[in-house]
């Protein structure tokens, strides 16, 4: 799932081209046009919609309520919620539980969370994200935190930039994750695994 702005199709982009390189199949996907839209998008992608309908044919053909629930598709293992901000993830995660996906992974990226402590990040609770170690606990980073987490590990870099031309292994624990140097001159960073737990955030061991 990713929103229509440049951001989220290239999230996309390059969400399909990773996980074909490692073997994974998509087995489909959705472009939140209109968030209005949403439940019913979201409903005929993951085959719920479809299986209300035909309840409710079978109560309109004989004139009975019938007891019965829609049941989602089975054919995918996980769902990769592209959502831009925690405002959008708070309102597509809450529809992914009523579509039925039961205990199917939700995977987001860090924008989903904000580094503020709030109660409606319950919605969110269970989705799994990468985040910088400067966003997790104990100490709340706040909105800026990615920033100054940022600007320290630019600083220690440059500090060990002699070192990081001998060799392209992991060489400092920063404030942004594990830091290397690749052959191109650019820097890899390596991330925790990180999901809410009530209005909070904790990392994943």
């Amino acid at each position: 799932m990713a929103s229509p702005n440049d951001r989220g199709l290239r999230l996309l982009t390059a969400l399909e081209a990773q996980w074909a390189h490692h073997g994974g199949t998509l087995r489909g996907k959705l472009v939140v046009e209109q968030q209005t839209d949403a439940n019913k998008a979201m409903g005929e992608l993951l085959g719920s919609g479809s299986s209300d309908q035909r309840i409710q044919s079978v109560e309109r053909a004989f004139d009975i309520p019938v007891d019965g629930r829609g049941r989602g598709r089975s054919d995918f293992e996980c769902i990769f919620m592209l959502a831009p901000d925690p405002i959008t993830a708070r309102s597509w995660r809450p529809l992914l539980v009523f579509h039925m996906i039961g205990e199917v992974p939700v995977y987001a990226t860090s924008a989903i969370n904000d580094g503020v402590i709030n109660t409606r990040n319950r919605d969110l609770n269970g989705v799994v994200f990468l985040e910088t170690p400067a966003m997790l606990p104990p100490s709340p980073a706040g909105r800026l935190g990615r920033l100054r987490a940022l600007g320290r590990d630019a600083l220690v870099m440059a500090q060990h930039w002699q070192q990081a031309l001998t060799t392209e292994n992991w060489i400092i624990k920063g404030q942004t994750g594990l830091l290397r140097r690749r052959a191109d001159g650019s820097i890899a960073r390596a991330l925790d695994l990180a999901t809410f737990d009530g209005a909070e955030v904790r990392a994943l061991q």
